[in-house]
């Protein structure tokens, strides 16, 4: 029953005259008193911060994958317009982790940015794609995308950020995008980070939910980008940066992470 106490074990061993007995649980308030040497701690959360986890920002689902590039950025496929690159870190900007991946221009001529990582496909369900990272002052695009192909067609859920235009688009069926924000209050800045959500639901094909810096927008029932397409079934990540004038900081990456089931509270 909710909230009955119950006795508890405090032995040790057969030393303690305890043959046969072991701890089933503790009582409700074992969070707060100790009971012999044990003691229930609730506070996941500062765990997570004390070991530079980037779930410290998002708690909600359950994670199936995440990465601080703190190990590098192998398994990430960048391009830089259509070419190949090595993915390129940084310790200047960075979160947790001690490195983000840098995206950003080299040329100082007109690029377009992709980095991509391929994920193995999980059984159908809500799917939340959460990163944090920072836009450098020349950045007018950056976009983030969930791309679910399911072995007959491909599904594409983006979100289109600006800081330059203030705008949060979010892209729907027949290939259009739809203006969500046109207020949006996105600092553009090298070490100021934002927290960006993109949640979906592969099971109905749906997008579900969108999140930016803490505030929510709900997109629920709303068809993604969808196409025709026979590739085996995955999701995609994949982050998209076009600079303005050539010579911005781009987009720092300081993290990465897929949940399952993001609406829940865990």
């Amino acid at each position: 029953m909710h909230g009955e106490r119950r006795a508890v074990c405090h032995c040790l061993g057969p030393q303690d005259g305890c043959i046969g007995e072991v701890v089933r649980g503790l009582p409700d308030d074992a969070n707060v008193l100790n009971y012999g040497d044990m003691q229930r701690s609730d506070d996941i959360t500062e765990l997570a911060a004390r070991l530079g986890s980037p779930l410290t920002y998002e708690r909600r689902g359950n994670v199936l994958h995440s990465e601080t590039f703190a190990l590098g950025a192998a398994n990430w496929i960048v391009e830089r317009d259509a070419t190949p690159e090595t993915p390129t870190l940084t310790a200047s900007y960075h979160v947790t982790g001690g490195a983000a991946m840098a995206l950003a221009n080299s040329s100082g001529n007109p690029e377009l940015l992709v980095a991509t990582r391929s994920i193995p496909m999980f059984s159908e369900a809500v799917y939340g794609l959460f990163l944090v990272a920072s836009m450098g002052t020349g950045t007018v695009a950056f976009q983030v995308s969930m791309v679910h192909y399911d072995g007959a067609k491909k599904w594409t859920y983006i979100v289109k950020l600006s800081a330059t235009l203030e705008t949060l688009l979010y892209g729907i069926e027949g290939g259009s995008d739809v203006e969500l924000i046109d207020t949006l209050n996105f600092f553009a800045g090298e070490k100021h980070f934002h927290t960006v959500s993109v949640l979906v639901d592969v099971e109905e094909n749906e997008w579900v939910e969108i999140r930016i810096d803490g505030a929510s927008y709900d997109v629920s029932g709303v068809t993604p980008y969808v196409g025709n397409d026979a590739t085996a079934p995955r999701l995609d990540l994949a982050i998209t940066v076009i600079p303005e004038d050539y010579a911005g900081n781009g987009v720092m990456v300081d993290s990465v992470v897929l949940v399952q089931n993001p609406t829940e509270l865990n």
